[in-house]
């Protein structure tokens, strides 16, 4: 019985951002990649090209896009803490909101797997 009073109770999780909030233009530029079993992983990423995707309600759910419509759109679901846009065949895309900027991370497996971070401003 002592350890049960001793136990450390759960932290709570960090609130999801509101889809609502997320919706808009961003640009976004990479700022890490990480291709598993490379020594070196481009940590200074500021010669890659920045992207941009919108955010918004569209044919009955929440969607992350390409703004010329390249690519198929990734349907977003709230998740503890994050939203996750999720594509078919795609990896997901994992974003949290901080300070109005978007942090985002993928991590692919083919054809390596590694880890892609990026930061996302919203467009005015």
């Amino acid at each position: 019985m002592a350890a049960f009073f001793a136990a450390v109770p759960p932290r709570a999780s960090e609130p999801s951002p509101t889809l609502e909030s997320l919706a808009g233009a961003w640009t976004a530029t990479i700022v890490s990649v990480d291709v598993e079993g490379d020594p070196a992983p481009i940590l200074d990423a500021r010669g890659l090209a920045p992207f941009r995707f919108t955010i918004a309600f569209a044919a009955g759910t929440w969607q992350m896009a390409a703004p010329d419509g390249r690519g198929a759109p990734r349907t977003l679901v709230a998740g503890s803490g994050e939203v996750v846009a999720r594509g078919e065949g795609a990896p997901d895309v994992h974003l949290k909101l901080r300070d109005g900027r978007l942090v985002g991370f993928l991590t692919p497996e083919r054809p390596t797997k590694g880890r892609i971070e990026f930061h996302a401003t919203r467009e005015p």
